[in-house]
């Protein structure tokens, strides 16, 4: 059954809180940072340079750089568009995280190592 766009964001918002409620979770995109509480974890957005974005998806996919360009462009735009549309924010106003990683000069284990000590200081464990 299809789902309308206004009861889609519904199911998802719930599911969102339920699973945000109960904690020890990473949600990954969506607009989770707008939905749920900002005391109760970390808002993190990673950022890289357009160059690298457009490397790394040629070498995991393996694209051309035409296709490569073109993937990340509507990848870019779906994601903005989606918050834009049914949370009404700017998807990269960094008021709107706790810590924003540039991974073009940092390995992903560093990006790693920087989000789990920003997370224990915000949100010491218990």
């Amino acid at each position: 059954e299809f789902l309308g766009h206004h009861r889609y964001m519904k199911h998802l918002f719930d599911v969102m809180t339920t699973v945000g409620y109960h904690g020890n979770v990473v949600l990954i995109g969506r607009g989770a940072n707008f939905v749920l509480p900002s005391q109760g974890g970390l808002n993190v957005r990673v950022i890289a340079p357009h160059h690298h974005r457009i490397e790394r998806l040629m070498r995991d996919r393996n694209l051309t750089t035409s296709e490569a360009e073109k993937l990340l462009r509507q990848a870019d735009a779906d994601r903005a568009g989606f918050i834009r549309t049914f949370v009404h924010k700017d998807i990269a106003a960094a008021h709107h995280y706790d810590l924003v990683i540039n991974t073009g000069g940092l390995s992903d284990e560093t990006a790693v190592e920087l989000i789990l000590i920003a997370l224990k200081r915000k949100v010491p464990v218990k």
